[in-house]
């Protein structure tokens, strides 16, 4: 350390010392001519109106600060609302539109990885805090998508993902209005000096304490957060705490941190085996307060010397969640390398929020040709902050900082001296704009945001609801036809069944009495061989009459059949005019209910189906003793005479010749007996040909009998009346079971989209005024004039 002679005495000598007689140089060496010092008066009334502005701008901050807290509350109140937290529960839909035109904006490319890559220089997006990180965003692979949304299609599935993202979104703009409003409550000023790897970093800072607090080298040394802090927050005590946990720091608990000592600070800042998460600087300046910035006796000062972007992936996402919590951003860049794609990064998040960003260009005395590099930074800053672009002047500086650490007279001093000026003016004088502007900007466009999510989302609502609407007027016939059918149909099934059922009845019993009624015609179908085969006669008769019986049978089952098909189709064709998929009935099982069913186990085409357990089957039951005697009685005498009239005919008319002969009759008597025999002959022939009349009289009077004994109409008319009501409702109840549920699944989608419909058009209304209360407070946000503080 060199010394000093002080009244003859010998005096260690502090960097304190060297900045006044680095001043006094400055001046020696510029030729400035000697200043008049200004008269005790003067100093008294610059004094009190500096004090007395002073006072007014703490007053106008004041007024500012509380508007702006107030305007936080009430964002945040709408951020609730939004994101349904509030008095509505509202599920928020990103603005996809938005997103496409973004990603076509951004000619997205998806890799094998399937992570979308944005190129540089794509354009911004029309949200700003609430835009979607798309270079974080992984399409769902098939497996997983599944999984996230009831739709099998992707769009769906990406349409909840970009939802999901928005609450995660929401979620992290209410935390963020929490760290405003601690941020602008607090009196406190954090400054932020960050930058890409190697660009000085430290070197400022310690150039603007005037000494070397920080270490610097020519390769990245800072490895973690430091905090330096004016010595008076500390009690005066110049030293170094190390915090493992800064949530839980409290600078009177030694519990809470680790005294470290100066010595061994680059050490620290470059190893950190103690895995320091923040470094705690309480430093000395004794610069008068003029000129200090962290002790300037107006607003504590802490400058955060912070590692560099890119150091490691953890670090830089570190300080970029630290910018949130800061009040100015001091970015130093290389003049060498200009912005690096990490710089850009970073101005641009940090841009969404701050207005203003100071940016200062180091080892610009390395630069051969200034006012190129002066125009190409320019150049940079106006596309990727154009508000400090705009005030260039003031935010913009292009310095050697080692130069003023190491008191260098050189011709960089002056924008140096002046870059110190401008940040105390615009950490100080114009702290509205340092301290309130970020809030200010990250206010107005987060509401903005709000205002284009709202309008997304309540044109979206009546979009749905009308969607909906249609959906109902267009599936309104259906479901009103659906209804007719279930109230004209199926509520009265019984009366359609046993409609189906009395006409089948009716039926059957007609045709089979008609059939009894007329069995004579059944007769004539039947052969006479003669009185010889009279019995094959009956037998053929009685087998025709079975027949008959079968065919007629069948006849009434197939009628039956088909009108149960009939009217089970006529129910199927009803339904279908209602429905796009109408209940299935299996008409095949309708059809062979009446296969082999005629109360026999016989097949269709098996004569006498039906009666052949009621009508005789031998020809002996057709005839008892009276039908026996009956026959004797008209077929005998006739017999008789002709067997008289031939077999005796010889001895009658020898005796009849004989007495005739002696009577002298014998040609009178001849022709007696020749008479008596033709006599008994024709009426023989006439007999035998009546014989098959009176057998077919007799078998069908028996057959009638029989049939009505047995109730051979009234058996086979209940029983296909019956089998038909029977397979009916067997088939039609199926039927019904599904009409009904498809009927009450369409009737809950109809209500469920009723409730849809209001849902929508209630959010819509709701959406549309959260859109006004965002307008009206942005436009309240955008009244406050942080100038004139």
């Amino acid at each position: 350390m060199s010394q000093t002679t002080v009244n003859g005495q010998h005096k260690p000598s502090t960097p304190e010392d060297s900045v006044v007689g680095s001043g006094k140089a400055l001046r020696a060496s510029t030729g400035s001519p000697a200043v008049q010092e200004p008269s005790l008066v003067t100093k008294t009334v610059d004094m009190d109106r500096e004090a007395q502005r002073a006072e007014q701008n703490q007053a106008l901050f004041a007024q500012r600060r509380d508007h702006l807290l107030g305007l936080i509350n009430h964002t945040r109140a709408i951020l609730d609302d939004l994101s349904g937290k509030g008095r509505h529960s509202l599920v928020p839909h990103y603005p996809v539109t938005t997103l496409k035109k973004s990603v076509e904006r951004a000619s997205l490319r998806r890799p094998e990885d399937g992570h979308i890559t944005i190129p540089a220089g794509s354009a911004e997006a029309e949200l700003q805090v609430l835009q979607l990180d798309l270079k974080s965003y992984k399409e769902p692979t098939h497996a997983s998508s599944s999984s996230l949304a009831t739709s099998s299609t992707e769009p769906a599935n990406d349409n909840r993902l970009f939802d999901q993202l928005l609450a995660t979104k929401l979620q992290e703009c209410g935390q963020h209005l929490e760290k405003l409003r601690t941020r602008i409550s607090d009196t406190r000023s954090k400054v932020l000096v960050t930058g890409d790897l190697n660009a000085g970093k430290s070197t400022f800072v310690n150039a603007v304490l005037r000494r070397e607090v920080v270490p610097d080298d020519q390769q990245p040394c800072t490895a973690l957060f430091a905090e330096v802090v004016d010595v008076e927050q500390n009690d005066g005590v110049e030293e170094v705490h190390g915090i493992s946990h800064p949530e839980g720091y409290d600078r009177t608990d030694p519990r809470t941190f680790t005294r470290l000592d100066f010595r061994h600070l680059r050490e620290i800042i470059e190893e950190n085996e103690d895995n320091f998460e923040l470094l705690k600087i309480y430093c000395t300046d004794r610069r008068e307060k003029s000129h200090s910035l962290l002790h300037n006796g107006v607003v504590d000062i802490t400058l955060i010397d912070s590692p560099g972007l890119n150091i490691d992936s953890m670090k830089t996402t570190a300080l970029f969640a630290t910018q949130e919590e800061i009040d100015v951003v001091i970015f130093v860049v290389n003049a060498e390398n200009h912005f690096t794609l990490s710089g850009r990064e970073f101005l641009t998040t940090a841009g969404k929020e701050k207005a203003y960003v100071f940016i200062v260009v180091n080892r610009f005395d390395q630069i051969r040709r200034k006012d190129r590099c002066r125009k190409d930074i320019l150049e940079q800053i106006r596309q990727i902050s154009p508000r400090t672009y705009e005030e260039a002047d003031n935010l913009v500086h292009f310095v050697s900082a080692k130069q003023c650490l190491h008191q260098e007279n050189t011709d960089m001093m002056p924008d140096f001296i002046r870059l110190e000026e401008c940040l105390r003016s615009f950490i100080l004088e114009k702290r509205a704009r340092s301290k309130l502007a970020p809030a200010k900007v990250y206010l107005h466009n987060l509401l903005s945001d709000v205002v284009s999510v709202a309008r997304f989302n309540s044109e979206l609502g009546k979009e749905t609801a009308r969607r909906i609407s249609k959906d109902m007027q267009d599936a309104t016939p259906a479901y009103d036809r659906m209804l007719k059918i279930k109230e004209q149909v199926l509520d009265h099934i019984d009366k359609t069944i046993d409609g189906t059922g009395d006409d089948v009845q009716h039926r059957t019993e007609d045709e089979l009495i008609h059939f009894i009624d007329n069995l004579e015609a059944y007769a004539d179908d039947v052969e006479w061989s003669g009185a010889f085969y009279v019995l094959q006669y009956a037998r053929d008769l009685r087998n025709t009459i079975y027949r008959s019986a079968a065919m007629h049978l069948n006849r009434c089952e197939d009628y039956a059949r088909d009108r149960a098909v009939a009217c089970v189709r006529n129910i199927e064709n009803m339904a279908a005019t209602c429905m796009d998929v109408p209940p299935s009935i299996d008409l095949g099982v309708v059809a062979s209910a009446f296969e082999g069913d005629a109360g026999t186990t016989q097949s269709r085409s098996a004569p006498g189906k039906g009666v052949t357990k009621i009508v005789p089957m031998e020809l002996t039951e057709f005839f008892d003793q009276a039908d026996k005697a009956e026959i004797a009685k008209e077929y005998v005498p006739s017999l008789a005479l002709m067997s008289a009239g031939l077999v005796g005919y010889r001895r009658m008319v020898s005796q009849g010749w004989r007495a005739t002969n002696s009577m002298g009759m014998s040609n009178a008597g001849k022709l007696a007996f020749a008479g008596l025999t033709i006599a008994g002959i024709g009426i023989f022939f006439y007999v035998l040909a009546d014989m098959k009349n009176n057998v077919e009289r007799k078998i069908l009077s028996k057959m009638r009998a029989h049939l009505a004994e047995v109730g051979f109409v009234e058996s086979n008319v209940d029983r296909i009346a019956k089998n038909t009501r029977r397979v009916l409702r067997l088939a039609i109840w199926d039927f019904q079971n599904q009409f009904a549920k498809i009927l009450g699944e369409n009737k809950a989608k109809r209500e469920n989209q009723q409730q849809e419909i209001t849902k929508a058009e209630r959010d819509s209304e709701i959406f549309a005024e959260m859109e006004g209360k965002a307008k009206l407070l942005d436009a309240e946000v955008e009244r406050i004039d942080l100038e004139m503080a």
